[in-house]
């Protein structure tokens, strides 16, 4: 179990992103490189998540727009079909 909260992680790796070095900041808040990493890792992936499922959202409105699409093509097909063969039959 962590020493640090939820909030006190995301302080120390905004003290990071801000500059302060990687060093610096396992020295100063007497955290190992590894669980260090583990928190920048576990940080970019939360900040991923969103993104990600976003861009999923987008890929699968995509595919119904081009599902759509195909089958709109299909039915003004299926009428230009049907036209010209009653414009032969007349």
């Amino acid at each position: 179990m962590s020493k640090f909260t939820a909030e006190e992680k995301k302080a120390i790796l905004l003290e990071y992103r801000s500059g302060t070095k990687f060093k610096a900041i396992c020295r100063k808040y007497n955290i190992s490189a590894k669980r260090f990493k583990r928190w920048k890792v576990e940080a970019a992936m939360e900040e991923a998540l969103p993104i990600l499922e976003k861009m999923i959202e987008i890929g699968m409105l995509e595919e119904q727009k081009e599902k759509e699409q195909q089958e709109e093509y299909e039915a003004y097909a299926k009428l230009i079909q049907k036209m010209n063969e009653e414009q032969k039959n007349q």
